[in-house]
């Protein structure tokens, strides 16, 4: 038994074997083609099977990594990704290649990161968007405390365009996005930067940062194909699976050939991952297949209904599933995790900068929690520009500009309330007049650009958010 910190009796300590060990090394013989690896996955959610990793797979990748990402001797890591994911994306092999110092942690704790960060002078780390939450929602003075110029490898999940705005705007790091699978040694796509979109706002960049990205130099061959294995159009519209072949697929499923060739067809890996490609040539994952929620007809990415309810400030986290729905079959169904004390029982109306489609807007009910949160029934408007639509009112204009004014061309409620929480902090549209039927829809232009918008409905003699 080896202590790696502390003491125990019976227990050998890990410092001290090292420094007794033996000097001499004889090495081995290693073929290329050799498993170096065989990591489990997809324990949560089907049987488990295990990814043979050959050290040509890991050495391309990590070969390909160190193409696309400049790391020297001079670099200090630290440990925020756990090595047993994915082999840590094969930085256990990159920081050792390149004479780079490891820091470990204990515990992925925000306090403890940022203690690092200073203490350890720490320039490169890769994290989950989840961990990149975590870290980012700290107090202000602590945030404050963060070097400057921090690199940083994002993947797992595909991350917020908002996350990456406050990692970069706000801790003044810079964030890459990278993409892969255990099957793939991980990493086969990384968004790579260009000169072209430095001359982006930081939220137009956070948009372009949040793609997968192109193929890595080392990888092999990447394409998103349709049912019939014909590449999509570079449109950022039309839907495929991502596939993959070349130097990072696995050999196979361990004592696993039926899994294996389900897998992988005619030389190709098939993600599972559901993509489109823009017209510059870079891809990005608007789903798992098994995720996309199919509701009257109509395909939901997940995903994209996620990154909308990020940008909204109360929402720290949120997973968007499908859920039965009687007349739709399925439905968007958000978890969100707001912010301590924000509003809770979230019920998000279609913002018309942020949403698609109507049939992408979750349905009732929502699942929340936050600690200290007022409770309420509330209809979340999200906003970016001056004009947006719900879909659950009758159509009316109410213009505000500056002070409290408003006109209207038909009628809403009786004694219908909007409370307007803007920049220039809160304002009160009071209406009195008769519910009219209609289509569905309610158009409030506004002078100035809010955060987002709260409806409270009265009328019939209840009172409604």
């Amino acid at each position: 038994q080896v202590a790696l910190e502390g003491e125990k009796s019976g227990w050998d300590k890990y410092e001290t074997l090292i420094t007794n060990s033996v000097r001499d090394y004889e090495t081995v013989t290693i073929n290329e083609d050799d498993l170096i690896t065989i990591n489990y996955t997809s324990g949560t959610t089907a049987r488990p099977k295990g990814v043979m990793i050959t050290h040509r797979n890991a050495y391309m990748n990590i070969m390909g990594t160190l193409v696309h990402h400049h790391l020297t001797p001079e670099d200090r890591y630290l440990w925020t990704l756990p090595m047993f994911h994915a082999n840590g994306w094969t930085f256990t092999w990159i920081n050792t290649a390149r004479g780079m110092a490891h820091i470990c942690l204990r515990k992925v704790e925000a306090n403890i990161i940022y203690e690092l960060l200073q203490s350890e002078r720490v320039t490169m780390f890769c994290a989950a968007p989840t961990v990149l939450i975590s870290i980012t929602n700290v107090p202000e003075e602590l945030r404050a405390t963060a070097p400057k110029g921090i690199r940083l490898f994002t993947a797992g999940a595909p991350p917020a365009a908002a996350t990456i705005e406050i990692v970069e705007r706000d801790l003044g790091w810079e964030l890459t996005h990278v993409y892969g699978l255990t099957e793939t040694t991980p990493l086969i796509a990384v968004c790579e930067p260009r000169a072209s979109h430095m001359d982006l706002t930081i939220e137009q960049r956070a948009k372009v940062k949040a793609r997968q990205g192109v193929e890595l130099v080392s990888s092999g061959e990447l394409k998103v194909v349709d049912d019939n294995g014909v590449e999509v159009a570079k449109d950022g519209e039309t839907l495929g699976e991502i596939t993959v072949r070349g130097n990072v697929v696995m050999t196979g499923y361990y004592n696993d050939p039926e899994s294996t060739a389900a897998a992988i067809k005619d030389g190709w890996f098939y993600t599972g991952d559901a993509a489109v490609v823009h017209d510059d040539g870079y891809l990005e994952i608007r789903d798992r297949f098994k995720d996309v929620i199919i509701s009257g007809g109509e395909n939901i990415s997940s995903v994209e209904v996620e990154g909308c309810l990020l940008h909204h400030p109360a929402v720290l986290e949120v997973a968007v599933v499908g859920m039965p729905h009687e007349k739709w079959g399925e439905a968007p169904h958000a978890f969100v995790v707001l912010h301590n004390g924000k509003i809770s029982n979230l019920r998000v109306v279609k913002g018309q900068a942020l949403y698609t489609s109507n049939f992408n807007v979750p349905h009732d009910p929502y699942t929340t929690t936050s600690h200290g949160a007022n409770s309420g029934n509330v209809k979340l408007l999200c906003c970016n520009g001056s004009t947006t639509t719900a879909s659950t009112v009758t159509p009316a204009t109410i213009t505000a500009t500056g002070n409290p004014t408003v006109t209207t061309n038909n009628s809403i409620f009786d004694d219908a309330k909007a409370n307007v929480f803007g920049e220039g902090g809160d304002q009160n549209i009071i209406k009195t007049g008769s519910y009219v039927g209609g289509s569905a829809g309610l158009e409030i232009n506004l002078g100035f650009e809010p955060q987002f918008l709260l409806i409270k409905n009265s009328s019939s003699g209840s009172s409604q958010w």
